[in-house]
C-alpha cells in the first residue's frame, strides 16, 4: 500500500482535477447555447462548432479518468472499492 501521506496528498490534486474538468464541462455548456443561439438566428457559428465537437470527446474520456482515480485513491485509502458496500 501505498503511505498515507501519499494519498493525503493526492486528495485535494484529484478534486482540483475534477473542478478543471468540470469547468471545461461548462465551457462546452457554454459553446452549445452560442451554437443553438445563432442557428435560431439563422447563422452558424463553425468556430464554436469546432471546439465543441473537438474538445468535447477529450473531455468526457478526462471525466472518465478522474471518476477512475477517485476510485482508485478510495481502493488505495480503504483497501476495497466501496466503504460501505451494499449487502
Amino acid at each position: 500500500m501505498l503511505d498515507r501521506h501519499i494519498i493525503a496528498n493526492l486528495r485535494p490534486v484529484h478534486g482540483t482535477y475534477n473542478l478543471v474538468i468540470l469547468m471545461l464541462f461548462w465551457y462546452q455548456a457554454f459553446l452549445g447555447f452560442r451554437m443553438r443561439k445563432a442557428r435560431r438566428a439563422g447563422g452558424s457559428n463553425p468556430r464554436a462548432v469546432k471546439r465543441h465537437r473537438k474538445t468535447g470527446p477529450v473531455l468526457a474520456i478526462l471525466a472518465i479518468a478522474g471518476f477512475a482515480g477517485g476510485a482508485l485513491l478510495g481502493f488505495l485509502d480503504n483497501g476495497r472499492v466501496l466503504k460501505y458496500p451494499l449487502q
